[in-house]
């Protein structure tokens, strides 16, 4: 299975937790490209089925906290297809969280905004 990447489009490090597992660190953009940061520790993985720190298809939960903010999401992962390549972009307004998109094979399948 692959590696989902969770790319974090803020300016400041955020954590993340997937499926109630542990969490980790996600570095902020960079402040001049706004390329958006990457894992700095851990990361979950996609599994066959949701389980603490790890994706699966189906309903997965994710919080993700920022200075003390946090905010709680349901992510679908799609069930009926092969999954070989997997991004969850973060976004945030402020210091708060404020909603995701996920990337499956390069198309979008599941956001919160």
């Amino acid at each position: 299975m692959a590696k989902v990447q969770v790319l974090n489009t803020g300016l400041r490090e955020c954590s993340v937790s997937v499926n109630n597992g542990g969490q980790f660190n996600i570095a902020g953009a960079n402040g001049q490209t706004f390329v958006p940061g990457f894992l700095t520790n851990g990361g979950p993985d996609l599994g066959h089925y949701p389980q603490p720190g790890i994706f699966a298809p189906g309903s997965n939960h994710i919080a993700v906290s920022l200075q003390g903010s946090s905010k709680g999401y349901e992510v679908r992962f799609p069930g009926n297809q092969q999954i070989i390549s997997a991004q969850l972009y973060l976004f945030f307004s402020g210091n708060s969280p404020d909603g995701y998109v996920l990337l499956v094979n390069g198309e979008k399948t599941s956001s919160s905004l």
